[in-house]
C-alpha cells in the first residue's frame, strides 16, 4: 500500500515522515502468520474464579479473546 504524498500546504518532513511510519505498520500488519482458523463454538467475555474454571469455560473466554484480536486485524 502506498500512501499518497502530503500536499505543499503541511509540514512535508512531517507528514512524509508518518506516511513512512505508516507504511511500515501496514506492511507488518499483511505479514501476520497464516494458517489459522477462526475457532467454533461459544464466546464468552463472562468473569471466572480461577480457582474454580472449568477448561470449557477457559477455552469459551480463549475464543472470545481471539475473535476479538481477528476482528481487529482484519479491520
Amino acid at each position: 500500500m502506498k500512501l499518497p504524498q502530503a500536499p505543499d500546504f503541511y509540514d512535508r518532513d512531517d507528514q512524509d515522515a508518518l506516511r513512512a511510519a505508516l507504511e511500515v505498520d501496514v506492511s507488518k500488519l499483511q505479514q501476520l502468520p497464516t494458517g489459522w482458523v477462526q475457532a467454533t463454538g461459544t464466546a464468552t467475555r463472562a468473569t471466572f474464579d480461577t480457582a474454580t474454571v472449568t477448561t470449557a469455560q477457559l477455552a469459551e473466554r480463549v475464543k472470545a479473546m481471539l475473535d476479538d484480536v481477528i476482528l481487529r486485524v482484519k479491520s
